[in-house]
């Protein structure tokens, strides 16, 4: 899938494992390099590339998001 995100600009999106088995996330790549963080800003995407998703029939429960690599919350704060 490719979507516009700017003048000129598109983000291709891939999965080319999912499946109705193969639907969770185990890592994701943008333009080829690991992303580690728990969400995307449109700064990340702005100036387009690939994004891509490795998908598996197993959750990973060693995967942990900590300190910045989680999105901001206001509930963290209270």
């Amino acid at each position: 899938m490719k979507v516009r995100v700017g003048e000129d600009c598109y983000l291709e999106i891939k999965a080319p494992k999912v499946s109705s088995k193969n639907r969770y996330v185990h890592g994701v790549r943008l333009n080829g390099k690991p992303w580690t963080k728990a969400y995307l800003t449109y700064s990340d995407l702005r100036g387009g590339g690939v994004l891509e998703f490795d998908m598996r029939p197993t959750p990973d429960k060693r995967r942990r998001f900590t300190g910045d690599e989680r999105p901001y919350s206001l509930s963290r704060e209270l």
